[in-house]
């Protein structure tokens, strides 16, 4: 994983952010995405775990989780135009 080329050095500076983009799939599952909602659940679980590895250090790990929005890929994902318009924001 990429990160572990970089923690080593953030611990010996002391200080360092790790930034991790999930998403809402993370969280909620819908049906048709169990290979997208499962990569995003297991982004959410690195973050947590190496929250916690690195506790202590001074270095920050977040997730940025977005949720349902209307695009192109909620169209794709939803295969549905009415479905895309219930399940996501403007």
């Amino acid at each position: 994983m990429l990160v572990a080329k970089f923690v080593p050095a953030m611990i010996k500076q002391r200080s360092g952010h790790i930034v991790f983009i999930g998403s809402i799939a993370g969280h909620q599952v819908y049906e048709g995405g169990s290979a997208y909602c499962g990569s995003k659940h297991a982004v959410k679980a690195i973050a947590r775990s190496l929250r916690l590895e690195l506790n202590g250090t001074n270095i920050r790990v977040s997730s940025i989780d977005p949720g349902m929005t209307e695009t192109e890929f909620s169209l794709v994902r939803l295969r549905n135009k009415e479905k895309q318009k219930q399940f996501t924001l403007d």
